[in-house]
């Protein structure tokens, strides 16, 4: 049986990483029925993956649980608050970014919340909140989203 120091466990991966204002933020949501999950990473342009593409370093993980009302939202109105609930979460990072806010998610109906009249009355509400952010919005299908094990 091999013992593992505490120096083994903080310096394997996943390691975080100090944010850097220069680089540009990659934000990965999602939710399930009672959470929200999310992870906020940096890529590392010194290093790349098997398909030359750079590695992501995590910079944070946020989980919150969805009060009682927000739990019977609809999937998509859920999918939404996970992303106001991780902006809100880095917003002093995220509101002041160099670079434009890459969020990753599983669910590509989000993109109708640029569309306020396709949206329901009390989301409505956090459109302003989404505004103050400039994001990019990538949908990216559920079996790879990191985020995933955060929202259970």
């Amino acid at each position: 049986m091999v013992l593992t120091t505490l120096e083994d466990i903080i310096t394997s991966k996943p390691v975080l990483v100090p944010p850097d204002q220069e680089q540009q933020f990659i934000l990965e949501v999602n939710t399930s029925q009672y959470a929200t999950g999310a992870i906020l990473y940096q890529a590392d342009k010194t290093m790349t993956d098997q398909k030359g593409k750079p590695i992501l370093h995590p910079c944070g993980y946020h989980s919150q649980t969805f009060s009682a009302t927000e739990q019977w939202c609809p999937i998509y109105d859920r999918e939404f608050l996970a992303v106001i609930c991780s902006l809100k979460h880095w917003d002093y990072l995220l509101k002041c970014a160099k670079h434009p806010v890459l969020i990753i998610t599983d669910h590509a109906n989000l993109t109708y919340y640029r569309h306020p009249h396709k949206i329901r009355q009390w989301v409505a509400g956090y459109i302003g909140k989404y505004e103050q952010y400039d994001i990019q919005l990538t949908y990216c299908p559920g079996a790879s989203n990191q985020a995933d094990a955060l929202s259970r």
